[in-house]
């Protein structure tokens, strides 16, 4: 059985972009990191921004800033 970074980063990812879903994040527990993909295109994103534990997010909800959360906050 494949790991789910696996899943989520490759086929997972492909489908949401083809979708047109415009961000989505991976968890990445692996590396103890956020992955925050954006701009989809078909079959995959055109940008991608990698963020450590001590970085903050933007949340966005309907292109209005709610809030910021510490990547240190999400990941165990």
């Amino acid at each position: 059985m494949e790991c789910s970074l696996e899943f989520d980063a490759g086929e997972k990812l492909r489908v949401y972009a083809s979708a047109g879903v415009p961000v989505y994040w991976i968890l990445n527990l692996v590396n103890r990191r956020i992955e925050i993909h954006s701009d989809p295109e078909s079959g995959g994103y055109q940008s991608r921004q990698d963020l450590a534990l001590g970085d903050q997010v933007t949340v966005d909800v309907a292109g209005n800033e709610v809030g910021r959360i510490t990547i240190g906050n999400l990941l165990p």
